[in-house]
């Protein structure tokens, strides 16, 4: 290559040829995802899965073998895993029911939680492939940026601010936290999730009467007996929100059949619904509970982040939701 002065004239003439590339990269990324949808609706109509491990693996060796060397090889496949990996979302998406008739009470919404300790962190995972919605912990991020986020997301929002009583990190004052929650709503958070407490009423009262409430209980350590999570959850309804999320820990079978018919006790009665199990023994009820109607479930960007026992991860819930479907 013919050396050249590095001045700003050649610097922006080689940034603007490597953007032109990006550009063309991009579309033809576009346009692999398309008929990776068209894909999709074969494999529906003909019942196959969307995970093809042989498939996939001749992808790679075929590329590594017909890469020119300028790109390592772990780095070319790395490249092409994540590519992959965003065609599995996309597919699993494409296969899923597109009409509510198709089964009853059923409506899966799939959740991203967000945990990250910088506020550019979560402005980089709102995008993320799969999610219908974003759940943003403000108590795990360092100063968050209420506005700064809210502007730049992409699907609805939940806003929650835990303190360390109700599983959180918040340690600022109760004031302090509940101003983060009423900032969120001001700046249009889509959902303020607030925990459940016997005064809650007098909170509630203090958000706008068009805030969308998700009201919240949480038992990290076991499932109340049923007839106290039935009372428990008749009281939380008779609050008049929007949406109550119930979520306990599970240390055998039963406890997960109790909370999949609390699930169908509310819908019965007309009230949204979060309701499933965390920990090992509770996982397989964060998927079976949309099915039984619950309003959405909650998922992780990848394995390192999750954010509750038992969580799954976005694309694994879509994959396991294409399959049975």
């Amino acid at each position: 290559m013919r050396k050249e002065t590095l001045s700003t004239e050649v610097l922006t003439d080689y940034r603007s040829k490597i953007d032109d590339i990006d550009n063309k990269l991009l579309s033809l990324l576009e346009e692999r995802m398309k008929l990776v949808q068209e894909v999709a609706e074969l494999k529906k109509s003909s019942h196959l899965s969307v995970i093809d491990f042989k498939r996939e693996k001749s992808i790679l060796d075929r590329l590594s073998y017909k890469g020119k060397g300028i790109l390592p090889m772990v780095t070319l496949q790395n490249i092409y895993r994540e590519i992959l990996g965003a065609s599995r979302s996309c597919q699993t998406a494409a296969m899923l029911p597109h009409e509510k008739e198709e089964l009853p009470y059923f409506l899966p919404r799939l959740c991203l939680s967000i945990m990250e300790n910088e506020n550019e962190k979560v402005i980089d995972s709102l995008a993320f492939p799969g999610a219908d919605l974003v759940e943003w912990r403000l108590d795990a991020t360092s100063c968050p940026d209420v506005p700064g986020v809210l502007s730049r997301k992409e699907v609805p929002m939940i806003c929650t601010n835990r303190n360390r009583e109700t599983g959180g990190f918040f340690d600022g004052t109760e004031k302090e936290r509940i101003d983060l929650l009423s900032q969120a709503a001001l700046h249009g958070s889509d959902f303020i999730d607030i925990e459940y407490t016997e005064g809650v009423s007098e909170l509630l009262d203090s958000f706008p009467s068009d805030t969308q409430i998700i009201l919240s209980y949480h038992d990290f350590e076991k499932t109340p007996p049923e007839k106290d999570l039935f009372k428990l959850a008749e009281k939380m309804s008779s609050c008049g929100v929007f949406l109550i999320k119930i979520v306990t820990a599970a240390r055998t079978p039963d406890d997960c059949l109790l909370m999949l018919r609390l699930i169908r006790f509310l819908r019965e009665k007309g009230q949204e619904v979060i309701a499933f199990c965390m920990g090992p023994t509770g996982k397989w009820t964060r998927i079976g509970s949309l099915f039984l109607g619950a309003y959405l479930t909650y998922g992780a960007s990848s394995p390192e982040k999750l954010a509750a026992p038992g969580q799954l991860t976005i694309p694994q819930i879509r994959h396991l939701l294409s399959m049975l479907c």
